[in-house]
């Protein structure tokens, strides 16, 4: 199983194309400073997660990145059977 962290570095050289974190901050809008916290917690907020699913045209899901939402939304479709 591939971990959080190989993912999240898959997803930050496609998105930088090679680059820095800084650049992949630039791309996504936000400071380095926010990359360092989503590191540190291994979770990325889940519309930053939305937006790097919809820039990386799929290639990377936003469950795989913001795991605490997914773990949430699945709570939630608990309660309604399909």
């Amino acid at each position: 199983m591939v971990t959080w962290s190989k993912r999240w570095a898959e997803a930050k050289r496609f998105i930088s194309k090679g680059g820095s974190d800084n650049r992949v901050a630039g791309i996504l809008d936000v400071s380095r400073q926010a990359i360092s916290v989503w590191e540190t917690e291994e979770n990325i907020p889940v519309l930053r997660a939305l937006q790097i699913e919809y820039i990386s045209k799929g290639e990377f899901k936003w469950r795989e990145l913001s795991p605490r939402a997914a773990l949430e939304v699945d709570r939630v479709l608990e309660f309604y059977p399909q």
